[in-house]
C-alpha cells in the first residue's frame, strides 16, 4: 500500500473508477510535492491526506479537483482538448466537494480535523488558481480573504481540541519574532509601499484609512518574515490574506487607490518568493488586475 519512494502505490486506489484512480495517483505523486518543500509535509500530503479522503468524501473530491486543475494548467498549451477536459473535471469535483463540505463546516472534532483542514486549504487553492478575469478583482479578493480566514478558523478550532501529536497537519515552524533582514527585493517592495502611505495628506478620511493601510503593510512585512524563515513552506505567503482586516478588504472592494497599491505590492512580493505552479499565476494576476483598475 505504501511504496519505498514515499508515494501511495496502486492498491489503495483500486476501489475508485479508473479516471479517479489516475487523479488520486497524480495528486499523491506530483501535486503533493508542490504544496510544500518540507519532507514531513510532503509525506502528509502524499500519504496521509489521500488515505483520509476515503473516509471524508469532501476531501476526496477536493483532492480530485486540485489534481485535475494541475493537469489542466500544466498541460502543453497546444493540447487544448486536454486542458478543457481536465478544467471541466476540476470544476465538477470542486462543486461536489463544496456541497459535501458545507454541512460539516461548524463540526470540527479531533477525528475529522485533519480532513477538514486539508479540505479548507485545497478549496482555497482551487479558488486562487481559477482566478482569470482581472476586471473582477474587487469581488475575487473578498472571496479569497474569507476562504483564507476560514482556514484559520478551522485551525484555531482544531488547536483547541487537538494536541499537535494527534494531527498530521499541525506542525511547528521557525518563529519570526526577531527576523533577519528581508532579501533586498522584498525589502525594497515593502519600503516603497510604506513611503506611499506615509506621503498621504492628513485629512480625517485619509487618517482613518491610513490606519488600515499601515496595518496591512505590517501584516505584509510579518508574512514575508515568516516565509523568509520558513522557506520550505512558501504557502505561508497566504498568511497575509488570512490576517488582513476585513475593513482593508472592503477598501479594496471599493477600489480605493492606496488599498489597491498595497495589494499590487503583495502580488509583486509573491512573484519574488518562489516558483510554484500556484505562486506565479496568483502574483501575476494580482499585479495585472491592480494595474487594470488603476489605469482605468
Amino acid at each position: 500500500m505504501y511504496s519505498s519512494e514515499g508515494h501511495l502505490s496502486a492498491p489503495l486506489f483500486t476501489s475508485l473508477p479508473n479516471l479517479e484512480q489516475i487523479l488520486l495517483h497524480h495528486f499523491s505523486s506530483s501535486v503533493s510535492l508542490t504544496l510544500s518543500d518540507r519532507s514531513d509535509f510532503q509525506e502528509v500530503w502524499s500519504h496521509h491526506v489521500p488515505r483520509d479522503s476515503y473516509d471524508y468524501p469532501h476531501l476526496m473530491h477536493s483532492i480530485l479537483a486540485i489534481s485535475a486543475l494541475h493537469l489542466s494548467q500544466t498541460a502543453n498549451p497546444e493540447n487544448l482538448a486536454d486542458i478543457r477536459f481536465y478544467a471541466a473535471l476540476a470544476t465538477n469535483h470542486h462543486v461536489t466537494a463544496l456541497s459535501l463540505l458545507t454541512p460539516h463546516v461548524t463540526g470540527v472534532t479531533i477525528n475529522n480535523f485533519d480532513a477538514m483542514y486539508a479540505t479548507a486549504m485545497l478549496v482555497f487553492l482551487y479558488a486562487l488558481m481559477t482566478l482569470s478575469d482581472s476586471s473582477c478583482l474587487s469581488q475575487h479578493i473578498v472571496a479569497l480573504s474569507e476562504l483564507a480566514k476560514g482556514i484559520l478558523a478551522v485551525r484555531r478550532e482544531g488547536e483547541e481540541k487537538c494536541e499537535i501529536k494527534k494531527s498530521y497537519l499541525l506542525r511547528d515552524y521557525c518563529a519570526w519574532d526577531h527576523p533577519p533582514p528581508l532579501p533586498d527585493g522584498l525589502h525594497r517592495t515593502v519600503r516603497n509601499v510604506e513611503h506611499l502611505v506615509a506621503s498621504l495628506p492628513e485629512t480625517k478620511e485619509k487618517t482613518e484609512n491610513k490606519t488600515e493601510y499601515q496595518q496591512a503593510i505590517r501584516i505584509l512585512s510579518c508574512t514575508l518574515n515568516a516565509v523568509n524563515l520558513n522557506r520550505e513552506h512558501p504557502a505561508m505567503v497566504f498568511m497575509w490574506l488570512t490576517l488582513v482586516n476585513r475593513r482593508y478588504i472592503e477598501l479594496v472592494e471599493s477600489k480605493d487607490t492606496m488599498a489597491l497599491m498595497i495589494l499590487g505590492h503583495y502580488g509583486i512580493c509573491m512573484l519574488q518568493v518562489k516558483d510554484k505552479w500556484w505562486f506565479a499565476k496568483c502574483g501575476a494576476y494580482l499585479v495585472s488586475a491592480v494595474h487594470r483598475i488603476l489605469d482605468n
